[in-house]
C-alpha cells in the first residue's frame, strides 16, 4: 500500500513537472494547481514561491490534500 502511494506521488510529480514545462513555453500568464500530500505541502510551498520569483508569468497554487483522500482525488 505504501509503495503504491509513493508511486502515485511520483506520478503526480511527473505530471506537475510536465505542466510547468508546458506552461513556461508561452507568453501569457498561467496558473498551475498542485496537490500536496502529507508534509510535502510545507516544502512545496517554498519551492513554488522560489519558482514564481524566477517565473513571474506562472502562478503556482499549492493545495494541501490529506492522505486519506489523496487516492480518490488522484483516480
Amino acid at each position: 500500500m505504501r509503495r503504491s502511494l509513493r508511486a502515485a506521488a511520483l506520478s503526480l510529480g511527473a505530471v506537475v513537472l510536465a505542466l510547468v514545462l508546458t506552461a513556461s513555453g508561452g507568453k501569457s500568464a498561467s496558473t498551475i494547481t498542485v496537490w500536496a500530500m502529507g508534509a510535502e505541502g510545507d516544502k512545496l510551498d517554498q519551492i513554488a514561491k522560489d519558482f514564481m520569483a524566477k517565473n513571474p508569468s506562472i502562478k503556482v497554487n499549492v493545495t494541501p490534500v490529506s492522505w486519506d483522500v489523496a487516492h480518490d482525488k488522484i483516480i
